[in-house]
């Protein structure tokens, strides 16, 4: 679960809509359960916006992507995923899954990707405007020597509204 809280003038902190848990797809406008993602980390890393107002939430740990389903730690494949989230109407709304490196940042609920160990979500950051996305991969392989140099890698994405 992942926790907003904001100063209210300075005196005291309000949380800011409600607890924010993984997106599920299947299910759209409920939450997954702790069985579904269990040892994703999601919330390893979260970034906010500087109006608060969008954020993103690193799970660089597991995926339950298309063509892997993980419901024990065993199953973990590290491919990671960070989702974006945008505060509307009093809740916080899934805006993007991006799932391992080779995620494009468009509008849909989730982009699978291939790239197991990655570790794509360990670290996020996003511009103040919330438009400009950065994930870390310290995992990563590159394209010479694929799973091999695990030299990790840093992917940017830019928020382009339909």
């Amino acid at each position: 679960k992942v926790f907003i809280q904001i100063d209210n003038f300075g005196s005291s902190w309000v949380q800011l809509g409600s607890h924010i848990l993984p997106y599920n797809e299947n299910a759209p406008f409920t939450y997954d359960d702790d069985t579904e993602r269990r040892y994703d980390t999601f919330g390893n890393d979260v970034a906010i916006s500087s109006d608060g107002r969008v954020i993103a939430v690193g799970a660089p740990s597991c995926s339950d992507g298309d063509s892997i389903k993980l419901i024990h730690r065993s199953d973990c494949s590290s491919l990671g995923y960070v989702q974006v989230f945008r505060y509307f109407d009093q809740k916080w709304v899934p805006d993007e899954t991006l799932i391992g490196v080779f995620a494009s940042y468009k509008i849909s609920y989730k982009i699978s990707g291939t790239q197991v160990g990655s570790k794509f979500g360990a670290a996020v950051t996003l511009s103040s405007d919330g438009n400009f996305l950065a994930v870390g991969a310290p995992y990563a392989d590159d394209d010479i020597y694929p799973h091999t140099s695990k030299r990790g890698e840093v992917y940017i994405y830019e928020f382009i509204s339909q």
